[in-house]
């Protein structure tokens, strides 16, 4: 942890090592292209760097509780893509399910809520009907974290959906054909991300898929407001993470501005 000072003046220190090295070797397997080491960068500092207050809660849970939040950290842009990987060699619903934890940013109970006839389409886009807790309607993205994973009709879910032969109602199922739980999400969490660990330094956790949506949601454009009535969450609760924000479009401005500078 650093003060402002002295982390401005490290961010460019790399930035000037990056530019050296750039000009003055033709091959090295440091990063594999530009953007590749801003994505580092940003995560080094907006992670490993910045200081975090005391009274900010170890990260642990579930799920993101409004009576006693706990503010969690995104997860990084390669680390989503892994999961979503690891989840498609599982199975369809895996695949499935760690698309609609990225790809709409539900709560583990709200996932275990969902049946067949809460996932529907209209003639432009996905949708999830979402009938606990917050009730409301969440468009499923297609594309996460730059990377494209459905295209309209067609995308993991509906290809899960698609590929059933039981009756049953839930959206998602145990190997019993029962309604998949709350505690049978978390497990299949936990085998995607078992070896994994974030810039924290702690294996992710199962809400940071929430916020991540929620973070993009933000970067893509969403108000505060709007991603209020997506989320089904107060705007004072999405507070940290409409900061987060901020903070990421200032680091990724600056770094944009300090490569377009002229070179001497």
């Amino acid at each position: 942890r650093m003060p402002p000072e002295k982390l401005a003046s490290l961010l460019n220190s790399l930035l000037l090592g990056y530019a050296v090295l750039e000009f003055s070797s033709e091959f090295h397997e440091l990063w594999q292209d530009r953007e590749n080491f801003v994505d580092g960068l940003v995560q080094l500092f907006l992670y490993g760097a910045l200081i975090i207050p005391d009274d900010v809660p170890l990260q642990t849970g579930t799920s993101i509780d409004a009576l006693s939040p706990t503010v969690y950290s995104e997860l990084p842009t390669s680390m989503v893509h892994e999961i979503l990987g690891r989840a498609a060699m599982q199975n369809d619903q895996d695949y499935a399910l760690a698309y609609v934890l990225f790809g709409a940013g539900l709560s583990i109970d709200e996932i275990a809520g969902l049946e067949r006839s809460h996932a529907y389409s209209d003639e432009q886009h996905d949708w999830l009907q979402i009938p606990v807790g917050a009730v409301r309607q969440v468009p499923l993205n297609q594309w996460i974290l730059g990377q494209r994973y459905g295209y309209h009709p067609d995308n993991p879910l509906s290809r899960w959906l698609a590929n059933r032969s039981d009756d049953v109602s839930a959206l998602f199922i145990d190997e019993n054909k029962n309604p998949l739980m709350p505690e049978g999400i978390l497990q299949c969490w936990q085998g995607w991300t078992h070896d994994l660990i974030t810039p924290l330094g702690q294996p992710p956790l199962l809400p940071q898929a929430t916020v991540t949506w929620w973070v993009e949601m933000l970067m893509r454009g969403l108000s505060p407001e709007e991603l209020s009535l997506l989320a089904g969450h107060p705007v004072d609760l999405l507070s940290p993470y409409v900061e987060r924000v901020k903070q990421r479009r200032a680091m990724e401005n600056a770094v944009h501005l300090d490569q377009q500078y002229p070179a001497v």
